[in-house]
């Protein structure tokens, strides 16, 4: 199956067809979000990079996966 589109047409065609879209930005080193097990939403990466960071119960920090621009 091939899945080519222009990611900028699907966000601008989603901004403008869904009520509940939200555009945030974030300072580098910023939490974006942390854990909750029931979220029912979608996250677009439009710009720069993000990583998703676990810590474990001693406080050891590992990088689980890295996004860049336009990852969901």
């Amino acid at each position: 199956m091939n899945i080519n589109f222009d990611m900028k047409s699907f966000i601008n065609a989603f901004e403008n067809s869904c009520h509940k879209v939200q555009k945030k930005s974030f300072a580098k080193n910023e939490v974006i979000t942390s854990y909750i097990q029931k979220r029912n939403q979608l996250c677009i990466l439009t710009s720069g990079n993000a990583d998703l960071v676990r810590y474990d119960l001693n406080g050891n920090r590992t990088i689980v996966e890295h996004f860049s621009q336009y990852d969901a």
